[in-house]
């Protein structure tokens, strides 16, 4: 499994035969366009899936239906949260979401939960290789500054409840993801990491990466270290930075 941080909440994931995109985002600081298209050229031979959890365009861009993002010899995917339901009048092979819905997209089976903000977070299982993955989204803990008290303690409670689904869903079939994305938001100040922790203690995921904080990488190896651990925490230091897994 090859694992590569486009740009914020943005991720690919590469198998033998599986492209698999998810929140693409890039802003001009650090990203080749030109060059991440190559990259997609070279791999055209494989069946291509882009994931988006919301319309937030820190999470999406209509760039991903035009020709230089579509694999030439494979097949090319859509799963779009329901709030971008106008693509799937235009676009072919779109599968539209909404929180809690099992079902089958080619070498993938997926499982949709839901957010704390627009959208929907995804568990995707690659059929081909049991890798298991779970992609938060905007699924966070959203404790800001100049929200009251009410306020702070209903996002605490949204996310916590719908961490306790995806638990209960994992824990009914003995299973963990191998790769978890999940936001550590620097805009939340010291509070950033409080979705972090929690996930790392309730779902155990065997290897997470911090997403959702633009080009501020510091915060990736400073909540590594606030959470002590190295080992299951990835940071990251820049786009297009690529991590390998397994054989």
């Amino acid at each position: 499994m090859k694992v590569t941080h486009i740009f914020h909440s943005g991720v690919l994931l590469e198998t033998d035969q599986d492209l698999i995109i998810i929140d693409y985002y890039h802003e001009k600081d650090g990203f080749d366009r030109k060059d991440f298209l190559n990259y997609l050229k070279r791999q055209n031979h494989k069946d291509f899936y882009y994931f988006v959890t919301h319309g937030h365009d820190d999470h999406f861009t209509k760039e991903i239906f035009s020709l230089p993002y579509q694999s030439i010899k494979g097949k090319t995917r859509y799963i779009l949260s329901e709030d971008l339901a106008e693509y799937k009048k235009s676009i072919p092979n779109v599968t539209l979401c909404r929180p809690y819905k099992e079902f089958e997209a080619g070498d993938l089976h997926v499982t949709t939960f839901g957010s704390t903000d627009q959208g929907v977070s995804f568990l995707i299982k690659i059929k081909s290789t049991a890798t298991l993955i779970f992609h938060s989204g905007d699924l966070n803990w959203w404790h800001w500054k100049h929200f009251s008290q009410d306020e702070q303690l209903q996002e605490k409670k949204d996310f916590l409840e719908e961490l306790q689904k995806l638990k209960v869903h994992l824990t009914q079939r003995n299973t963990t993801p191998d790769i978890a994305f999940v936001p550590v938001d620097p805009r939340l100040e010291e509070f950033y990491y409080l979705a972090g922790k929690a996930f790392l203690e309730e779902i155990k995921p065997r290897k997470m990466f911090p997403l959702h904080f633009r080009d501020d990488y510091s915060v990736t190896k400073k909540f590594q270290e606030q959470c002590g651990e190295p080992e299951t925490v990835e940071s990251v230091s820049h786009a297009m930075e690529t991590f390998y897994f397994g054989d």
